[in-house]
């Protein structure tokens, strides 16, 4: 009964929703107040064509440049509060490497076995380009334009077919015009970050900009074991070298390199060729493991208070153990662990991708992404938290660990053809996918380790050490369409084929090779309903899947979702304040997960990977934005879930969902009056997080005398971020910014992280970063524009007193073209050089097209108008923090025409100074 009292409540809630905006229909296309802001067209990518986000049944968050500086979002991990229903496990790496993602979306978690035989429940993508292992996903981009997060399963249309969602960050294509940043950054913990893009100018059509990244810091918990001799190349097969353990635990150094190219051939329109590559080279050391508790059978094996102090056998060692060192076992977070086994280790991971686009028609596209990838990672997990345990001849004893390398490729291509008209939107396309990997690992248990010398084997004959090697191909078929019923009424359906085929090989381990296919159907059907031009209503059905696999020679098989969703996207009060809500039920099958039971594993006491049962996952979330003044912007976001599982549920597998049932974030950005031209901001943004429950204690951790907790938890936090900042720093050639950033400032740690018992007993976890803070610099330089040829003399009228500058500029253009003319640069210039003495904070740039050609087409012309004129701007001489853009396409006509109507003097960008008074 509780699932459909549960259930009961979401509708009940959802009617209220939608009876609630449909209340304000009316009041969602009333003028703004005098004075107010108006909230930014956010055009999305989530249904594999642009669009304004709020016309999208899709939920989805879109980061903006500005965003991403104002947030400091670096990489995949600095995504947390900033989603509904996204969280990350801040510092968690359990899998040994701070590259690895570990997060939940709508209670689904990403890569919760960090191996490479799993497929991810969250699909993370580079420009379109699905990024397949786990290990080697959290790397800094050299140059992101936005980020697009995508919740649900995305199985019909969205690349590979995932259970949780996507994220996809969208790089920035080169400009055309020379230029030059630099951005610097330095903080605590030794953080330097230096970044330096190059933009040249078009030549024939190409466009060409490179950028150089480097990042690193020391990581935040100290090692009390640094120092100490390791040696795994003969757990690993050479793969892994030996090394000292290092001090600082969760470092990195990093290097990256970006090139993107553009070509559009002059004399073809609607054909456009992206080419991108993309390097990150990355020295780092593996986060600290804390040790919480010890349960059976490793606390007979530690010494009095902690333990039992018994001699452990096997192996037969002399005596009962004891620490070299310092041993930390505590509840509480420390700052400093013992972790002996902690060696730097490397990630090298590159790419590239080939993007060809083609407007077939005005109302037909065709898209081809070819790309691919490479990755090569070490990594070191200790997952006994070390503590220097020695035998009485001081030879190392290890309980459990896990060392290796992951190396992995993959090739891809992803073909797309959208069309639309007046009675349907259809998107249809086919993926293929290839990869192959080489996995060396070892895993000593309850082995001694002389001379710091990892053993290659547990007993005689008993290897600890193994090689796993595969190949997977993955091809899909998907189409999705938009039925236009009615002017304010959609139906909406997608299927989606997927074959895939694994296979897995173990060379030097007696387990069996397997090979896997599985084939599968997944769908869409969905509603959308819009009382009015500024509300949409949705509702929708879809499923999605992960193809299974083998691990450790344990065969595990596919998990599957079906949600259902129902939402409302919507803009109100003259655009002043957007509320996008969404509530979903999931049924979660078969969900995949580490197990440490060796009866569960074919007698591996290393653990296997199993579907541990099903889950039930409902919740809510919302965000919400209002622009009160043209100087304030208000954000928030609420998420909530929920979930129930299965009553035969697996009891040894690790119980997967560990999201918090209820997170929120607000923040809010205030652009101060400016001072002699420069223009000062700042940003307070407050994140809670919930309770999270780690799940229970495993069964075998508990014996007799052995006291630990039914379940371990995390408490609920706050965290408090801020920024301070003043841009358009006049420096000769050259404008500047500084920002003074902080995040977690008033210090709050946490587990990010805990394993209940399930490795050798052991209760451990990662700790959250502390107060981190510092400043970034930025520079742009751009060489000065030539003078704009005079406007012909003429004979002004008399007039009686001067005329204030005109605030409103209109730019007009030729036929399905871009580009400037000349007299459109004369304008752009005069509005450019007038903006100084009209003391101007804010230029918004909106582009417009006449009503020729599909939405779609209009909307990506009339961007493009809308950054030629950013551009000029910009060699004008105004920074690009002041300068907004907006995409209406074939909308808001300056003179009203039936579709298909050739209006001149609809095609057109506006140029408005802070909202503009009169043109």
């Amino acid at each position: 009964m509780g699932k459909y009292n549960n259930l009961r409540m979401l509708a009940c809630a959802a009617v209220a929703a939608l009876c609630h905006h449909s209340a304000l229909a009316q009041q969602a296309s009333a003028p703004a107040a005098s004075g107010g802001g108006t909230l930014e067209e956010i055009v999305v990518t989530a249904q594999k064509r642009s669009e304004n986000q709020q016309v999208v049944p899709v939920s989805v968050t879109a980061i903006s440049p500005t965003a991403l500086a104002n947030a400091r979002i670096l990489n995949a991990m600095d995504l947390a509060g900033q989603v509904p229903n996204l969280f990350i496990m801040a510092g968690a790496s359990m899998n040994g490497s701070t590259s690895t993602p570990w997060m939940t979306l709508r209670g689904i978690e990403a890569n919760n076995t960090g191996t490479v035989q799993t497929d991810s429940g969250i699909g993370i993508y580079v420009d379109g380009v699905y990024v397949a292992r786990a290990s080697g996903q959290v790397f800094d981009l050299a140059d992101v334009q936005q980020i697009e997060v995508l919740r649900g399963p995305q199985g019909t249309l969205f690349g590979r077919d995932s259970v949780g969602g996507a994220i996809n960050f969208i790089t920035k294509d080169p400009t055309g015009a020379f230029g030059a940043t630099e951005d610097l950054s330095f903080g605590n913990l030794n953080e330097i970050r230096n970044k330096t893009t190059v933009n040249f100018d078009e030549f024939a059509g190409f466009r060409l900009s490179l950028t150089y990244l480097h990042s690193q810091d020391d990581g935040y918990i100290k090692n009390l074991d640094a120092g100490h001799y390791v040696d795994p190349s003969q757990l690993t097969f050479g793969a892994v070298k030996p090394g000292l353990s290092q001090r600082d635990l969760g470092a990195h150094d990093a290097d990256g390199f970006m090139a993107a190219l553009r070509y559009d051939p002059p004399n073809i329109e609607g054909l456009s060729f992206k080419a991108k590559f993309d390097y990150t080279g990355e020295y780092e050391t593996p986060p600290g493991i804390q040790v919480l508790a010890l349960g059976a059978p490793a606390i007979y094996y530690y010494p009095p208070p902690y333990g039992f102090g018994a001699a452990p056998n096997p192996p037969a060692g002399p005596g009962p153990l004891h620490s070299r060192g310092t041993i930390v076992v505590s509840t509480t977070p420390q700052d400093a662990v013992s972790n002996s086994q902690a060696i730097q280790v490397y990630l090298a991971t590159y790419g590239g991708s080939l993007t060809t686009t083609y407007d077939l028609a005005d109302n037909i596209q065709l898209k081809d992404i070819v790309a691919y990838r490479r990755l090569q990672q070490d990594f070191s997990s200790q997952l006994d938290g070390g503590n220097a345990l020695v035998d009485a001849h001081g030879t190392d004893f290890t309980p459990f660990a896990s060392l290796g390398q992951v190396n992995q490729h993959q090739l891809s291509n992803e073909f797309d053809l959208t069309y639309k008209s007046d009675w349907v939107d259809l998107t249809a396309g086919q993926l293929y996918f290839y990869e192959q990997y080489h996995y060396p690992d070892g895993y000593p248990v309850l082995s001694l380790a002389p001379h710091g010398v990892l053993p290659a084997f547990y007993a005689p004959g008993v290897p600890t050490n193994t090689i796993g090697d595969g190949n997977a191909v993955s091809t899909a078929e998907y189409g999705q369409f938009t039925v236009h019923l009615l002017d304010s009424l959609d139906l909406v359906g997608g299927i989606r084929y997927t074959r895939d085929d694994k296979e897995s090989r173990y060379p030097l381990a007696s387990f069996e090779n397997a090979e896997f296919i599985h084939q599968r159907v997944d769908w869409l059907g969905g509603v959308n309903y819009r009382p009015s031009d500024n509300i949409l209503l949705y509702g929708k059905g879809s499923s999605g899947y992960i193809s299974g696999g083998s691990y450790n020679g344990k065969n595990f098989g596919p998990e599957a979702m079906t949600q259902f969703e129902a939402g409302e996207k919507a803009d109100l009060l003259g655009k002043q304040l957007r509320v996008n809500t969404a509530l979903f039920w999931s049924d979660y099958r078969h969900y995949q997960t580490f197990d440490f039971n060796p009866l569960d594993c074919n007698g591996n006491p290393a653990g296997c990977i199993v579907n541990a049962g099903a889950e039930r996952i409902w919740g809510a979330e919302s965000e919400i934005t209002y622009v009160p003044t043209d100087r304030l912007i208000l954000s928030a976001n609420f998420g909530y879930t929920r979930y129930s599982l299965d009553p035969n549920q697996n009891p040894s597998a690790i119980p997967e969902n560990h999201a918090p049932k209820l997170q929120f974030g607000v923040s809010g950005d205030y652009n101060f009056e400016e001072i002699n031209g420069m223009t000062p901001s700042a940003r307070l943004e407050v994140n809670y997080i919930g309770l999270i429950d780690w799940g229970p204690t495993a069964p075998g951790a508990f014996a007799p005398g052995v006291h630990l907790l039914d379940s371990y938890k995390t408490p609920e936090q706050v965290i408090l971020n801020a920024r301070v900042s003043l841009g358009d720093i006049p420096m000769g050639p050259v404008m500047g910014k500084v920002s003074l950033w902080g995040k977690n400032i008033t210090n709050t740690q946490y587990f990010s992280e805990i394993l209940p018992g399930s490795v050798i007993g052991f209760v451990d976890g990662n700790v959250s970063p502390p107060a981190t803070y510092g400043v970034d610099l930025s520079f742009k330089w751009e060489p000065a524009s030539a003078p704009a040829e005079a406007p012909a003399a003429y004979a002004p009228p008399p007039v009686q007193a001067p005329m204030a500058a005109p605030r409103s500029y209109l730019v007009f253009f030729d036929f399905n073209k871009s580009d400037l003319t000349p007299q459109a640069v004369t304008i752009v210039n005069q509005a450019a050089a007038n903006a100084g003495p009209a003391k101007v904070t804010q230029l918004t740039v909106t582009g417009h097209t006449d009503t020729v050609g599909s939405d779609a087409y209009n909307m990506r012309l009339s961007r493009r108008r809308a950054e030629s004129v950013a551009a000029q701007l910009e060699k004008d001489g105004i920074a690009p923090s002041e300068i907004t853009i907006v995409a209406k396409g074939k909308r808001d006509l300056l003179v009203p025409t039936a579709d298909g109507v050739k209006e001149p003097q609809n095609r057109r960008v506006q140029i408005v100074y802070d909202g503009g008074a009169n043109s």
